[in-house]
């Protein structure tokens, strides 16, 4: 379709693509109410040129599973699920994509979303949760194109507590903002900004860029090797046995420092 949705879903719906999906001006899928699964396969591809690639909203449940390639103006993928309801799944193993906008954006309020990557996520932002809670999982490269702050960071959590685990590459810093967060990297991070809560970062053999802890008694485990790290505020400690980093600043608190 070159003008409007190319696909309009309401309803419960279980869709799969194995061929193309392209809209021009608007939304290659546009997806209201109740729940949806989504499977591209690695022939598919969903386009949108101007909007959205999937445009999903006031669900109650969302599964995205992509071998294939999504590509959005704004986003690749927006997942928005009502508050109170099910959770938001993504699973991807193939190409996602935007120009403008954050490549993955998902809103699951009060719900939980997860991302798992072995393929490719690359955005003016890779992926933006907006909501409490998020565990995201990558084997493969994710990657901000934009420069950070608000949009631009390669990861950019929630309210509550995110969760990584990163084995594979993720161009650009980390945003967990509050919660209590936990990070674990055996891969490569180009940087790290925990934000409020009590913090976990351990670094078994991987690389980390900038490392800011921020405020809250924080825990780093570095095992691998980092660049600047500040401590911020809060009694926090920092384990560097086996690893080695540029500097470590504390901050305000009683900090513990030992070896690295």
């Amino acid at each position: 379709a070159l003008q409007d949705d190319a696909v309009v879903v309401t309803g419960n719906a279980d869709l799969a693509i194995f061929g193309t999906v392209f809209s021009g001006d608007d939304n290659g899928i546009n997806q209201q109410s109740a729940q949806f699964r989504l499977t591209i396969g690695a022939t598919g591809q969903l386009v949108s040129q101007s909007l959205y690639g999937l445009y999903s909203r006031f669900t109650s449940l969302l599964t995205v599973e992509n071998a294939g390639y999504v590509s959005g103006y704004y986003y690749g993928l927006y997942g928005r699920v009502t508050d109170d309801f099910g959770n938001v799944y993504v699973t991807n193993s193939g190409t996602i994509s935007s120009v403008v906008g954050s490549a993955v954006r998902l809103q699951p309020g009060s719900a939980s979303a997860y991302v798992t990557n072995s393929g490719t996520i690359i955005g003016y932002t890779g992926i933006q949760i907006v909501g409490d809670v998020s565990q995201v999982t990558n084997s493969g490269t994710i990657a901000a194109l934009g420069e950070p702050g608000g949009f631009g960071w390669a990861v950019s959590g929630g309210t509550a507590r995110d969760a990584i685990d990163n084995s594979g590459t993720i161009l650009g810093r980390v945003s967990l903002q509050g919660g209590n967060d936990e990070i674990r990297n055996t891969g490569s991070m180009q940087g790290v900004d925990t934000g409020q809560g009590e913090d976990l970062l351990k670094n078994f053999g991987g690389s980390l860029g900038n490392v800011d802890l921020g405020a809250d008694a924080d825990r780093f485990r570095n095992a691998g090797t980092a660049d600047a790290v500040v401590l911020g505020g809060g009694d926090d400690s920092y384990d560097g046995r086996g690893g080695s980093a540029e500097s470590v600043s504390g901050g305000d608190g009683a900090d513990t420092l030992i070896g690295g």
